[in-house]
């Protein structure tokens, strides 16, 4: 990737030159890094600043390391750093955070081929992106954004490493404040917006489901564009959204939309479905996956497919690819115990829905649903309706056996304590956790461990592999 040369880069910035080597044209760039351990051999540094650290204390580090120049805050340095190659650039920006992003814009908008799929939404985004990037592949050159790289550095970043042969750019928008996906989807500019659903997930800095819903609503708000906007039609806030839309909207659904699906079967080693594709074909579809809210997953992804141009059986073959991410409904077994690691992250609707998968299993004779739950994160003061509604969802859906961890995760357990067909067991930490299933299940039953990023509930898999 080449980059614009440093005058016309201050000049997108609103910064200026304070050390401006004489090789600065865009040839001599080999693109933007904000990494100073990752930085390659021509690349610009930028240093960005954070609560918890600060790039201009690596600018040498990335000079080190072969980087061409760097752009730094005007607070943040106030000359070369001693030892500064002649060769170094520098360009002086009011904020490295907001040139960062000027720089990502600068990039797209000189991206004429480039197709961009955005895909944001409450839950689902990794995996709608892995459905939407399997099925490109299929005829396309693909980029997408690496693991959880979802937010203010992340989206910027994913552009900027895209290479002059991609032809698609799947890229997944998170959201944790006001502002933060239409900000990002100004910058990557998609002509595919995906929106897989509206739920509690960060409920506590957006105060609501509605607040949530409404900044979702703004991405396909904006002025009428040559893009399109695929929707699930099963959310609730299905309606609210297709309102919205200022461009044409393409829907997935069970009950309705242009791709369907009917007749879904969980089985042992994945689920089955009928794919409808726009009331006139009818595709018999196997997935390695677990979960019936994959498969609106792999709907969107069928749908983005078929929007590229890509025929139905490419896009199947795409789809049937994709293997579950680590720790997410990933099934494992673990000295003998069948195990679904959910750990990576959750939310309200995500465990309803792991429940729902975890008892549409068949199991052995004699065999339990084990659930073990660590706290949910960034619920605010829906944190206790949340608890409840999940305690209410492991008495329907039969769970034998409810493991808790931590005080907040406790607060399931005691709502299910009138229930005496399901026994409750809370832990202070992982550890002793695995030692009970160790110790108290066997082959028969399957597990699944589920809980938000910050309840680190995959040292639960850690405590269980160390077992003999």
């Amino acid at each position: 990737m080449s980059i614009p040369w440093l005058h016309e880069l201050a000049n997108r910035t609103g910064g200026v030159l304070l050390h401006d080597a004489a090789t600065c044209s865009s040839e001599n760039y080999g693109g933007i890094n904000c990494d100073s351990r990752a930085i390659l051999p021509s690349q610009l540094f930028i240093a960005l600043e954070g609560k918890n650290h600060d790039g201009h204390k690596y600018i040498y580090e990335a000079m080190q390391r072969g980087a061409a120049g760097a752009v730094v805050a005007r607070r943040g340095l106030c000359g070369l750093p001693c030892g500064t190659r002649e060769d170094f650039s520098l360009v002086k920006v009011d904020n490295t955070q907001t040139a960062y992003w000027q720089t990502a814009r600068f990039y797209r908008d000189n991206q004429d081929e480039l197709i961009v799929i955005s895909i944001s939404g409450s839950n689902g985004k990794t995996t709608t992106k892995n459905y939407v990037a399997a099925v490109a592949k299929q005829r396309y050159q693909v980029a997408k954004t690496s693991g959880n790289f979802n937010n203010h550095i992340g989206v910027p970043l994913t552009l900027l490493k895209t290479r002059p042969q991609d032809e698609v750019a799947v890229i997944e928008i998170g959201m944790n404040k006001p502002g933060e996906v239409v900000t990002l989807s100004g910058i990557t500019k998609p002509q595919i917006s995906i929106i897989t659903n509206i739920g509690h997930a960060h409920v506590e800095f957006l105060k609501s489901t509605d607040s949530i819903a409404w900044e979702k609503s703004r991405i396909i708000s904006m002025p009428p564009t040559s893009g399109v906007v695929l929707l699930n039609s099963d959310d609730s806030y299905f309606k609210a959204l297709s309102c919205q839309a200022s461009t044409t909207i393409y829907t997935v659904g069970t009950r309705q939309g242009h791709v369907r699906a009917e007749k879904i079967q969980q089985r042992n080693d994945g689920i089955a479905f009928e794919l409808i594709h726009f009331e006139k074909d009818r595709f018999q579809v196997f997935l390695p996956a677990f979960g019936g809210h994959v498969v609106a997953d792999a709907l969107l992804g069928y749908l983005a497919g078929h929007l590229l141009g890509i025929d139905p059986s490419t896009c199947l073959r795409g789809l049937i690819q994709v293997k579950a991410s680590p720790a997410r409904m990933e099934l494992i077994n673990i000295h003998g115990l069948s195990v679904i690691d959910d750990s990576y992250n959750a939310s309200p609707e995500s465990c309803i829905a792991a429940f729902k998968t975890l008892t549409s299993i068949p199991l052995l004779e004699k065999g339990r649903y084990f659930v073990v739950l660590g706290r949910l994160g960034e619920l605010g003061k829906y944190s206790e309706r949340a608890y409840e509604s999940l305690g209410r969802a492991a008495c329907a859906y039969k769970i034998d056996v409810l493991l808790t961890v931590g005080d907040d995760a406790k607060r399931v357990s005691d709502c299910v304590h009138a229930n005496l067909s399901i026994q409750t067991v809370n832990f202070p930490e992982c550890k002793s956790v695995a030692a009970f299933l160790m110790k108290h299940a066997d082959s028969r039953d399957i597990i699944l461990i589920k809980g938000s990023r910050s309840s680190r509930m995959e040292q639960v898999i850690v405590e269980l592999g160390k077992s003999t």
